[in-house]
């Protein structure tokens, strides 16, 4: 059977409309002040909305209930926590999924997982095991392999990754054009890449360098270059400036002039003698035995300064 309410109807009590779970008719403005449950079908306006409900102008109090789905027809947009074609005053709590086919605006902070009690306003929190944590990917409709990759597994090991995304235990490509990744490993950040590998396969990570969070320290394992050819008048000019001294352990090829501001010594634990502006040579760890053909060869033996020529002459500049 039908009930049909073609004025407006004003309920005080609770009312529960269930006449064999068959369908309520309601053409007029409804209002209801105590509580209302819809059990069965709900005709609105004479337009039927199967097991849901649909009422112009409804304003739901405390307690109504609805076995079905509530259907709001209206397709008014929301620009704010007022308008729209469903507004609150209170919260909204959903069970399962939420839906939504358009932007979503958030005022305050959006909780995925538990609340957390640390006092920062206006963030996304996303919560998951530890270790393991919620990992946030982010594609577009180009495909479907991850363009970003956000990994909070833990403290202290956590990252950022571009063109790459994990499935555990492995890191898998999303690009064969290159595949980046920004690592805190304990008090290291650490920088990853890779390049050429198919899409949806295994990424072997090669680590070009990494910043030690303690110390601050620089440790990069690729050559280093720089672009810029300014060039060098002084200790605070050039393409590259250290303000602390420089080692390296192989050759050093300079196309330019070498200018030493202070001493220049020839081999390790040279003594300059207390002098500035000087040069130091220790002895000879092994006897040129070879010629060069394009010059000389200068060289320290026993305490004495000798010259090879380009025949092969040795001879003593000065005594020891």
């Amino acid at each position: 059977m039908s009930i049909c309410c073609n004025t407006g109807s004003n309920i005080d009590g609770t009312t529960n409309m269930d006449i064999g779970y068959k369908t309520q008719n309601i053409d007029s403005k409804t209002t209801s002040s105590g509580t209302t449950n819809f059990l069965g079908s709900l005709n609105v306006n004479g337009a039927p909305v199967a097991s849901s409900g649909s009422l112009a102008n409804y304003v739901l109090k405390a307690g109504d209930t609805m076995s079905g789905p509530l259907v709001v027809n209206n397709t008014t947009a929301s620009s704010s926590t007022s308008t729209g074609s469903f507004t609150t005053t209170g919260g909204i709590s959903a069970a399962k999924k939420i839906y939504i086919g358009s932007d979503s605006n958030i005022l305050g902070s959006e909780f995925i997982g538990p609340t957390q009690t640390v006092a920062v306003t206006k963030r996304v929190n996303i919560y998951g095991a530890n270790p393991g944590g919620s990992h946030v990917v982010m594609c577009n409709d180009a495909d479907q392999y991850p363009i970003m990759e956000l990994m909070p597994y833990s403290h202290g090991n956590n990252g950022i990754f571009f063109d790459a995304y994990f499935t555990d235990p492995n890191w898998r490509s999303s690009s064969t054009g290159s595949n980046l990744g920004i690592y805190k490993q304990s008090n290291e950040l650490r920088f990853y890449y890779n390049s050429g590998v198919a899409v949806g396969t295994n990424i072997t990570w090669n680590t070009a360098g990494s910043i030690n969070l303690v110390n601050g320290g620089l440790t990069w394992q690729k050559p280093i270059t720089t672009s810029d050819t300014t060039d060098s008048s002084s200790i605070s000019t050039g393409s590259m400036i250290t303000g602390g001294g420089l080692g390296v352990a192989k050759n050093v090829y300079i196309g330019g002039s070498l200018n030493a501001v202070g001493n220049v010594g020839l081999v390790a634990a040279n003594s300059f003698g207390g002098g500035t502006g000087v040069i130091s040579i220790n002895n000879r760890s092994v006897v040129p035995t070879t010629n060069n053909a394009s010059g000389g060869i200068l060289f320290v033996e026993a305490g004495a300064l000798k010259f090879r020529g380009s025949a092969g002459t040795v001879t003593t500049i000065a005594p020891a």
